[in-house]
């Protein structure tokens, strides 16, 4: 004979349906990338000019200008920049809830052309990005800042340099001060940054841009993600 509750259900079932409510739920959802930054030229693949608060749902390939420099918003928390003379395809970022406490994040761009800046703040539970590149996949795992430039077509590499945080390209670390270049599609080890004078002045260049964007995360922080 099965025994039932006063809601009519199989005991068995009941129970697990109690462990269902007590432990919670999670929840994902696809969140679209917003531009939230645009100083001069920055287009849409079609060509139509970009302008702050632009929801990157039908067009999400962009360029800038000589002139011009966008900052996108992937994620609350996660930002990515594009300088002068840049392209980049955005995709679509994930965001995972438990209850109401974001427990995962996920966004991934690609870098066609150009240099790009990395902005991660210290978030609560796991994040990952991915920068997709003609040089590799540059990964960022948590709090960071680093720049992504893409090499002349004749190099076809990249260069990634760590300002914030630790990168993986490739499956290469890349600890803050450091950089690595890539060569047939693979980022080599890290070297330092400190003793190049050219090199340094990227890292100096990304503290610059990170300013930039802090002032986009204390928009951010009074909004729930």
């Amino acid at each position: 004979m099965t025994m039932t509750n006063f809601f009519g259900l199989p005991a068995r079932l009941f129970a697990l349906a109690s462990l269902l409510l007590v432990g919670g739920c999670d929840q994902s959802r696809d969140l679209v990338p917003m531009l939230v930054l645009a100083k001069g030229s920055v287009k849409a693949n079609g060509g139509a000019e970009l302008r702050p608060g632009a929801r990157l749902t039908a067009q999400r390939s962009l360029a800038t200008g000589d002139d011009g420099f966008a900052g996108i918003s992937l994620l609350p928390g996660v930002v990515f920049c594009l300088d002068a003379n840049s392209r980049a395809e955005l995709l679509p970022a994930r965001l995972v809830k438990h209850d109401d406490q974001v427990v995962e994040r996920e966004a991934r761009v690609r870098l066609l052309a150009g240099r790009g800046y990395l902005r991660v703040a210290a978030l609560e539970g796991r994040t990952m990005v991915r920068v997709e590149t003609v040089g590799g996949e540059v990964r960022a795992v948590g709090e960071t800042m680093a720049e992504i430039q893409i090499e002349p077509a004749e190099r076809g590499g990249a260069i990634v340099t760590c300002c914030t945080g630790l990168i993986h390209a490739s499956g290469v670390e890349v600890p803050a001060g450091s950089y690595s270049v890539s060569e047939n599609g693979m980022f080599r080890l890290a070297r330092g940054a400190e003793d190049e004078k050219a090199r340094w002045e990227r890292v100096l260049a990304a503290q610059q841009v990170e300013g930039v964007v802090e002032s986009i995360f204390s928009r951010q922080r009074a909004l729930r993600p």
